[in-house]
């Protein structure tokens, strides 16, 4: 069982999210995942399929603790390549 404590100044926001200027912009529907997944004593791996905000934030996440694991990456790598 994991417990989020809810930030007061920002519903969406967990205390367990990193406070880390390069997620300042991450999706705040998105963060209650990162925040179980550091919270868990299991630490489970996020699984993304077609979701490319996260491939944006990858490495941010992963310098946290935070395993992904991406179905698409090759659908992600492309996707990537055409934003820039």
């Amino acid at each position: 069982m994991v417990t989020l404590v809810l930030a007061s100044d920002a519903p969406a926001d967990c205390a367990q999210f990193p406070d880390d200027p390069d997620l300042a912009t991450f999706h705040d529907d998105d963060r209650k995942f990162v925040a179980v997944a550091r919270t868990s004593s299991h630490r489970p791996p996020i699984v993304n399929a077609t979701d490319t905000d996260w491939w944006h934030y990858r490495e941010a996440l992963e310098r946290h603790g935070v395993r992904l694991t991406f179905l698409c990456p090759d659908m992600m790598q492309a996707s990537a390549r055409r934003e820039r």
